[in-house]
């Protein structure tokens, strides 16, 4: 429910479960940028960000620890065509909520721009059709058969009709995937080694953050990509990415001796050099949960990357367009694929907090390596201050291994 009082903007008023995770789908401004922070706090990096879509709507993820009647404030700080708008947000702990502070809607409002159908494949449709005639047509590329379970979902992702809609690209200034050593202050999962690669996969759920630093935000980034170890790489850049990115606060109350975790999901993608911010996708819902295939090709005819993302929970599935990014100057040496759990960049070297996501898993991960030759490197994690932190992961039927500071099991 939404309210307005007099010389003040949209008024949210809700009751949220105490230890469980709803979403909130909040009217904004289009095209707006947005804080959430207490209203105490005007420091942008004691708040977390969102993106209003183009119908102006975030999608909030709230949990409160305990019960309690009070209620507690939050701001809602949005920024658009030059013009701030504070937006109150009110939540009340409770498994029965008012009249005048009901549970929030289960599901997002229609949007005004639906996108359009992309049509089922049969079987023997998706297997004559070339590579060409597949991206042209607005396919992801198509795993060699050979490997097995990325084509499996490939094909399961084909032969249902598929909704495309027309994203929105918003640098998200501050926030970046740097390259990395397989020693890393940063990555946690798997490189393969050689190539040259053009296209590769993987598949996972989105995986829910459960804890965070009190008042900051702490973040973590599930992606493939190809490119990015300055080592091996010589003069290539990169690296070239796609993925979602799950990030969280939390705000503790000493008056009602509670906390309030908020969270926001999302997909994104990168291309260094020339893109030196991550590019957040919009008009394009990631919730906790969701099933993700992913793929990132390069063209060599065109000289361009391109990157697929399918929400296959939805339903109808969803894939955003989005269109293909020219190499420019950038040299693409594409002898690293990875498959990385990652805390986020804000600066060279200058990292997020880890998000605790207590365990992630990634499956179909496969890179095309057409007369190349590749072997296999586990990537590390640790904080800066020295003590390991660490993801569980998977590819595909590999053993699960834990990565530590010291490297990953071979």
């Amino acid at each position: 429910m939404s309210n307005r009082k007099q010389g003040e903007a949209e008024v949210f008023r809700h009751t949220v479960r105490p230890g469980i995770r709803t979403p909130l789908f909040l009217k904004t401004v289009p095209e707006a940028t947005c804080l959430l922070r207490r209203p105490e706090d005007t420091d942008p990096e004691r708040g977390l960000k969102y993106f209003a879509d183009d119908d102006g709507i975030i999608c909030v993820h709230v949990r409160p620890s305990v019960e309690a009647e009070d209620v507690a404030k939050f701001v809602i700080e949005c920024s658009a065509d030059g013009r701030v708008t504070h937006h109150p947000l009110e939540l009340r702990a409770s498994q029965k909520d008012t009249p005048e502070m009901p549970f929030p809607a289960r599901q997002r409002p229609a949007r005004e721009k639906r996108g359009t159908i992309r049509p089922a494949l049969s079987e023997e449709e998706a297997l004559r059709l070339s590579q060409e005639e597949l991206r042209e047509r607005g396919y992801p590329p198509r795993p060699h058969l050979e490997a097995f379970a990325p084509f499996k979902t490939w094909l399961r992702s084909v032969s249902v009709p598929m909704t495309m809609v027309e994203p929105r690209l918003v640098t998200n200034t501050g926030v970046s995937h740097q390259p990395q050593q397989e020693l890393s202050a940063s990555w946690s999962g798997f490189e393969i080694r050689g190539g040259p690669f053009n296209q590769l996969w993987g598949r996972w759920v989105v995986p829910a953050i459960t804890n965070g630093e009190p008042f900051t935000p702490d973040s973590s980034a599930f992606w493939i990509g190809i490119d990015g170890d300055p080592l091996l790489d010589g003069p290539s850049d990169g690296p070239i990415q796609v993925g979602t990115e799950q990030d969280i606060i939390e705000f503790f109350s000493a008056k009602f001796k509670q906390w309030f975790s908020f969270t926001n999901y999302y997909a994104w993608t990168q291309f260094k050099p020339q893109q030196r911010w991550e590019q957040q996708i919009l008009n394009f819902s990631v919730n906790p949960g969701d099933e993700m295939f992913v793929s990132v090709s390069l063209d060599d005819s065109t000289s361009t990357a391109n990157f697929q993302i399918s929400n296959l929970s939805s339903n109808p599935p969803v894939m955003p367009n989005i269109p293909p990014l020219p190499f420019g100057s950038t040299v693409v040496a594409a002898t690293e694929a990875e498959w990385i759990m990652e805390r986020t960049s804000l600066d060279t070297n200058i990292f997020s907090d880890l998000a605790d996501y207590y365990y992630a898993s990634m499956t179909d991960a496969w890179a095309r390596i057409p007369g190349g030759v590749a072997n296999y490197q586990g990537i590390g994690i640790s904080d800066t201050g020295g003590a390991p932190e660490f993801a569980m992961f998977a590819v595909d039927h590999a053993e699960r291994k834990q990565c530590t500071v010291s490297g990953c099991p071979r």
